[in-house]
């Protein structure tokens, strides 16, 4: 019978193992099996696939023990060589650091049902508005992003897609207040502390709005 497997390091379980796991031997890509509905998404088993690794090779011998890392928080599965098997089949949860922001494994498994089979779109992070002004704030202060998904509970592998778009909706925001600010004729300093931006980003985005209805 297959086990869930537990990253060591988010807590997080993505994985199980496979008719070729042996507890008595170091492990490889060929004992775990990444699990729904991430396998569906396109997940890699193994890290964000960054490095360009083979997804229909990651789930072999040729993936040692030291390249098997966790596609949440690209740390080690098997930091001492030796996996971390969750007991019990009931035990699996995708978040089991306290919540954050009203993050619930409960709540996160809700969301995920409502998704359909093979939509790698966007994650239910994308449609929490605590969650955004929380990620935004902390890009703010130039945090890694290791510390955002730490502090919010957004898997880096989703921040990618997350933040992206995060930034796209608050400058189209910036924009429109920026452009209603300019037609009321108000001053530079009015708009900086109306979108929170500094007094050279409010002068480039005017620049930006004049030139685009100039043209």
């Amino acid at each position: 019978m297959s086990k869930k497997i537990q990253c060591p390091n988010c807590c997080n379980c993505f994985h199980e193992t496979t008719e070729a796991f042996n507890p008595d031997v170091q492990p490889n890509g060929s004992m775990v099996r990444l699990l729904e509905p991430w396998r569906s998404w396109g997940w890699c088993a193994f890290g964000d696939g960054s490095d360009g690794r083979d997804k229909e090779v990651a789930e072999t011998t040729a993936t040692l023990v030291g390249d098997m890392i966790c596609p949440n928080c690209e740390a080690p599965l098997a930091p001492s060589g030796r996996l971390t098997l969750v007991k019990g089949e009931n035990d699996f949860t995708v978040i089991e650091q306290p919540a954050v922001l009203g993050v619930t494994p409960e709540r996160i498994m809700a969301a995920v049902d409502k998704l359909p089979k093979g939509d790698p779109g966007a994650f239910w992070e994308v449609n929490d508005p605590e969650i955004k002004k929380k990620v935004l704030a902390l890009l703010d202060k130039r945090t890694v992003h290791e510390e955002i998904a730490r502090q919010t509970g957004v898997s880096v592998h989703w921040l990618k897609t997350l933040i992206p778009e995060l930034r796209k909706e608050r400058k189209e925001e910036r924009i429109g207040i920026v452009k209603a600010m300019l037609a009321a004729q108000k001053s530079r300093d009015e708009m900086v502390e109306a979108t929170g931006m500094s007094i050279t980003g409010v002068r480039n985005m005017v620049e930006e709005i004049q030139n685009c209805q100039g043209n």
